[in-house]
């Protein structure tokens, strides 16, 4: 951390400008800059619908960037974005957990980061995880956009952190991408694009499959992607259709003191029956103007999502196994739309309206080898309907100021059947509104100045309405989780070298939520305050260097275990450094490199009602990746250094014991990609 802070003060705070005016004929050095690193992204002081022109921080990445990451998993693609901590759970497709501003992880129970692909959300209010986004693979994607903190009225349920936006591509150069790595790894995924017609078709089609680093961690997927955009006017429609399966093994979690000691060894699991499938269907359909604006934006959608796990948690080596299944099953369908237009040159509205409904259950129920053997502990039907409208109005008064405020309003409604405790089943529903402001002020060029307040809420989770345990009653009176959010920050740019911004917020929310027991236990209100910085400097055309720190105090206001003031499964301290070279020798041929490195701290935990906190292991580890291109052929290689023996990406509490899913000390990738 000293490090980091030390290399944040070798250079002064400098003002920034998203467009940079275009450079004199003499200055040629710092154009190439631009060439090779521009963004097509809109100034945050601009009136636009564009989410990085919202006064917040927002982080965008694109196709060009993501097309330099060499790997098969959807956790990566997030790994370099600054103040995102995202957990790989190792346990085949269960998904990920995203942490924003100390706001979600905890192994998946807490849905605080709102995510959406092609505007559909990516999380199901009946599935007992963060979301569910293992079939994304980084060649389905065109760019991202993350957006810090509640801030944004497109961004409905669970925006209690922030909000991630991915927009999948409507062509792509036709390929065929191989790829072999380290324990078993093999990848091959040919796409097909032709821009030359009507409409533009693409296809993508993957199979991948390994044998994993730990003992029982096979994984092997088919994933099937189709896109076909049409021209309507001035705007576009795009239908999107994709299959994805998948099956794994699973080698589940270890105690941090049995692999201290020696005890089992780093590879070997505890749970040799553990693992799963998968399976999924999405049909999307986007409508949006083309070169303007201004226009109908429309989203529809229908998927099912299926997904059948099979787990135990021993804490030793010695501890009985109870596997038990946990099988989640939802349709979901919805629609949402929006009308973006100016009442003046620089008075902009937005206003729309969203509606979504979930058919689904979840069960749980004891099995041997994956073999049910006994009675559900858990099972729900249950019906989620979320409606919603909202507005964004947006206006600048003069050339260095705009003032941004909305407000939204989602309802929900429930209809569970309770299998297990009958008597808790019941229907219910509650609102939220969330008011919405924010002012982006721009004293001079190359400086903007933001800050923003919001109010909002989680909706209840099911179990928090219905507990599957006959000691509690139902509760479907129960308000939804409200928060009150604000920040303030200022982003700079100078000669075209040097990005610096810097971010203040704080977080309130209420009815902090920990699973214990497989239940959902309000331990009291809590608090999040945090700084967040980020630079990126330009040292030669072809060379940067990028750093991120993030910190936050995340506390427990009125814990009910007096002394309890942390929150856990809260990492304070996320760092982020790297080296990043790329070199154009011609128009067909071009090298890329990055040399990353990536710190979380370690996270809090409580034993029992005592008030001295646990602190679980640091994480870190270093990326390679280096990207060849010349004509039609690529090659690639990527490479991953853990140098901690005992540590983990994601750890939890499971009794007295820290539990770990140990990682490889090395991970090659190697590959070649034919354009055609």
């Amino acid at each position: 951390m000293i490090l980091v802070l030390m290399f944040f003060l070798l250079f002064p705070i400098c003002p920034i400008y998203a467009e940079p005016e275009p450079q004199k004929t003499d200055d040629i050095q710092l154009e190439e800059i631009i060439v090779k690193e521009k963004k097509i992204i809109k100034e945050k002081s601009s009136i636009s619908i564009a989410n990085e022109s919202i006064p917040a921080n927002v982080n965008v990445v694109t196709k060009d960037e993501l097309s330099n990451i060499v790997t098969s998993k959807h956790e990566e693609i997030f790994r370099k974005i600054p103040g995102l901590y995202v957990e790989s759970y190792g346990q085949g497709d269960i998904g990920s957990a995203l942490t924003m501003r100390g706001l979600g992880g905890g192994g998946g129970g807490k849905r605080y980061i709102a995510t959406y692909i092609d505007g559909v959300p990516q999380n199901y209010p009946i599935y007992f995880g963060d979301h569910l986004i293992s079939w994304l693979m980084p060649e389905m994607i065109e760019r991202i956009d993350v957006i810090k903190g509640p801030f944004s009225v497109l961004c409905g349920d669970n925006s209690v952190g922030g909000c991630i936006n991915i927009t999948t591509p409507t062509t792509s150069p036709s390929s065929v991408v191989t790829s072999g790595g380290s324990y078993g790894s093999f990848r091959v995924l040919p796409t097909f694009s032709y821009d030359k017609l009507k409409f533009t078709p693409l296809v993508l089609g993957e199979y991948h499959r390994t044998d994993g680093f730990r003992d029982n961690s096979d994984y092997e997927r088919y994933n099937f992607f189709t896109k076909v955009s049409y021209p309507i006017g001035d705007s576009s429609i795009a239908l999107r259709f994709n299959y994805y399966k998948a099956d794994w093994d699973a080698p589940g979690y270890i105690s941090k003191t049995e692999l201290e000691k020696d005890i089992v060894s780093r590879k070997s699991t505890l749970t040799p029956d553990d693992g799963g499938d998968s399976e999924a269907v999405f049909f999307v359909v986007n409508y949006t103007p083309d070169s303007k604006e201004e226009g109908l934006y429309i989203t529809t959608y229908y998927s099912d999502v299926e997904l059948n796990r099979y787990v135990a948690f021993p804490i030793y080596s010695t501890s009985p196994i109870a596997q038990q299944a946990r099988i989640f099953n939802t349709d979901t369908a919805g629609i949402k739309t929006y009308y973006n237009f100016f009442v003046a040159k620089e008075i902009m509205l937005t206003p729309g309206f969203e509606f979504r409904y979930d058919d689904g259950y979840y069960q749980r129920y004891p099995t041997q080898k994956r073999t049910k053997s006994g009675e559900c502990a858990q099972y729900w039907d249950a019906r989620y309907t979320q409606y919603s409208m909202f507005v964004q109005g947006q206006i600048k008064p003069v050339e260095f100021l705009k003032f941004v405020g909305g407000i939204r309003y989602d309802g929900f409604a429930y209809d569970i059947t309770n299998h297990v405790v009958p008597d808790n089943s019941g229907e219910g529903d509650s609102y939220v509104l969330s008011p919405k402001v924010g002012i982006v002020i721009s004293p001079f060029r190359n400086f903007d100045i933001f800050a923003n307040w919001s109010k909002g809420a989680r909706a209840p989770y099911i179990n928090e309405l219905s507990p599957s345990s006959s000691s509690q009653r139902k509760n479907f009176d129960l308000e939804p989780a409200y928060i009150s959010s604000w920040d303030t920050g200022f982003s700079s740019f100078l000669f075209d070298r040097l990005k610096f911004s810097v971010d203040y917020y704080q977080t309130d929310l209420k009815r902090e939520v920990a699973i214990i027991n497989n239940e959902p236990v309000n331990i009291g209100d809590s608090s999040r305050k945090g700084v967040e910085i980020d630079l990126k400097f330009y040292i030669l055309p072809e060379f940067a260097v990028y750093s991120s720190y993030s910190w936050v105090n995340a506390e427990v206001k009125n814990p009910i275990n007096p002394g309890q003031d942390k929150v856990i499964d809260v990492p304070e301290d996320i760092i982020k450094l790297g080296f990043e070279f790329i070199k154009s020798f011609s128009e067909d041929e071009k090298f890329y490199g990055d040399l990353g490195y990536y710190y979380t701290s370690g996270k809090y935990y409580y034993i029992g009602k005592s008030t001295s906190p646990v602190k679980g292991p640091v994480f870190d580890k270093y990326t390679l990746n280096l990207n060849y291109k010349m004509k039609k052929l690529g090659y690639f290689l990527s490479a991953t250094y853990t140098p901690r023996k005992y540590s983990s990406e994601v750890t939890w509490l499971n009794g007295n014991e820290i539990m770990l899913n140990p990682q490889p000390l090395w991970n090659f990738t190697v590959g070649l990609k034919y354009e055609f």
